[in-house]
């Protein structure tokens, strides 16, 4: 009897909490039951992304974020800082077309209920046709999934959480983490300086392409390498700001581990300072600088990596230096061919996309093109510093393109094999470029397709020869 005395208390305590826990809440039908009947808008806001020119945002604590537009992009107003282009496009995009989920009331009673009282953020919108536009933000909803806005109307709505979560967000949240802007493209030199390592590497382009590391010594760079070099700087992204006052020390930057100065294609210099490194929520970052820009950005410490390597890292291996798009003609000629495979001779052209022999005729399937592609992924495994020229070549590709460009191709004799850790045994054959001195080894990729257009050349001579056979015949036969 005790027991069942005791659960009917518990059970009556617990609903009483229940009742008074839903009574202090606000809800969208609850509080105002005659709201809940009236006719939800379309839309709260509705505007094109781009007409937007201004938000000011103003919080609680009277901190006010104006971000407005300028000639080129986004500004903090009052300040050098530029908007978070991220920022920027999250408020457009979300307030654009922005839906109210229901209506909680129409009228200013109870707004601390919201949050929409005094701890109400305030965001005013600016049109660039002058129009103006406010609402306050509150706070979210019971169930976390909408949050409280009074438009300009002094009507209150609940919208998606995603369109008002953010205003909140710390002031660096509003600032563009991104404070290096230049694309690889507009780069014409750089020089890199590791006071760790003791090194420094220099870098020249070399036309539109091609780059050329001049220092520690002088060698074809891999563009590639390159490129990722420079959109790895040019993709710093700051998770934190800091003003130098009198800690500049505490930084680094007065002795930096790295330095990265640029050369721009229209004079202007970039220097980057890169100083200590520090661990913050298990991971590594470092402090940056750049010149003429009094703050410091605090980034992944991921950069150091791209120059810890060796110069070898850095050598061109796409030596042949063409599109294969752009190879027009292949004329190649297998001289000394190994294991009974056949020798010969091969021109094939490309005339209004379709690969043709010499005498005009298509070239059935895809092999040409193969070949064209063979040619133009030609990667060097290796460079042979000991071998000075290819005396007995195995063949030789003369190849043109359409734009003007041609290469002269020989391949030697097989080098040194190469031996897996599983025990497979890979072949690599001597690779030069006419008028070079330096000797590469490469894979036997392009001697493999190379053999099939000889062998199909082959097979069209001895069609021909069958087919000038039988027209010979028919020719007797009609003169008797």
């Amino acid at each position: 009897m005790k027991e069942l005395k005791g659960a009917l208390i518990s059970i009556a305590v617990l609903a009483l909490i229940g009742v008074l826990y839903f009574a202090t809440q606000p809800a969208e039908e609850q509080v105002n039951p005659q709201a809940s009947t009236d006719t939800v808008p379309e839309y709260l806001f509705r505007f094109e992304k781009q007409d937007l020119i201004k938000v000011e945002i103003t919080r609680p604590n009277s901190e006010k974020i104006v971000l407005i537009e300028n000639d080129t992009n986004w500004m903090i107003e009052g300040t050098s800082f530029a908007a978070s282009k991220t920022m920027v496009n999250r408020l457009k995009h979300q307030l654009h077309d922005l839906t109210p989920r229901a209506v909680v009331r129409k009228d200013e009673t109870d707004l601390e209920l919201y949050g929409l009282g005094k701890n109400a953020i305030q965001v005013t919108l600016h049109f660039r046709d002058g129009n103006v536009t406010s609402f306050n933000a509150g706070d979210p909803n019971p169930t976390g999934v909408s949050y409280y806005i009074q438009t300009a109307e002094k009507v209150v709505y609940v919208v998606k959480k995603s369109a008002l979560d953010y205003l909140s967000h710390d002031f660096d949240q509003f600032r563009e983490p991104r404070f290096l802007s230049f694309f690889s493209t507009e780069v014409a030199a750089f020089e890199v300086d590791y006071l760790e390592k003791s090194r420094r590497w220099s870098f020249q382009r070399e036309g539109e392409n091609n780059w050329q590391l001049t220092s520690p010594q002088k060698l074809d760079a891999d563009a590639e390498v390159v490129r990722t070099m420079l959109g790895r700087i040019s993709a710093l992204k700051a998770t934190s700001f800091f003003d130098p006052d009198d800690r500049e020390s505490e930084f680094g930057l007065q002795n930096p581990r790295l330095t990265v100065n640029l050369t721009l294609n229209d004079g202007r210099r970039i220097l980057l300072r890169m100083g200590d490194s520090t661990n913050r929520k298990q991971a590594t970052l470092s402090y940056f600088q750049v010149d003429g820009d009094e703050t410091i950005y605090l980034c992944p410490d991921s950069l150091i990596d791209e120059f810890s390597g060796e110069v070898e890292a850095l050598r061109n291996r796409k030596v042949v230096n063409l599109d294969w798009n752009d190879i027009e003609t292949i004329d190649a000629t297998i001289i000394r061919p190994e294991e009974q495979r056949p020798s010969g001779n091969s021109l094939v052209k490309l005339v209004a996309g379709q690969w043709v022999w010499s005498d005009g005729v298509p070239v059935p399937g895809s092999t040409p093109r193969r070949v064209a592609q063979a040619i133009a992924g030609i990667s060097v495994i290796e460079f042979v510093d000991n071998k000075k020229t290819i005396t007995d070549p195995f063949a030789t590709i003369v190849v043109s393109t359409s734009k003007g460009e041609q290469r002269e191709i020989v391949l030697g004799g097989f080098g040194e094999s190469f031996t897996s850790p599983e025990g497979n045994e890979y072949k690599r054959r001597y690779m030069q470029l006419s008028k070079q001195q330096q000797v590469y080894l490469i894979d036997e990729h392009l001697a493999r397709v190379l053999y099939d257009l000889i062998r199909e050349q082959k097979r069209k001579e001895s069609s021909d020869m069958e087919k000038e056979k039988m027209q010979k015949k028919i020719k007797e036969a009609s003169e008797k």
